[in-house]
């Protein structure tokens, strides 16, 4: 799990060069994992 917070970490420090299309698809990337565990956890 903690390689989550590590993406995300990394991801923040270089938000600049992303565009906002990138953006929302590792959003839903990052979303679509959780829902995967989650129903995995069920």
């Amino acid at each position: 799990m903690w390689y989550f917070i590590l993406l995300i970490k990394l991801y923040e420090d270089r938000k600049d060069i992303y565009s906002f299309d990138e953006y929302f698809w590792f959003n839903s990337f990052i979303n679509f994992k959780k829902t995967a565990i989650k129903q995995k956890s069920e």
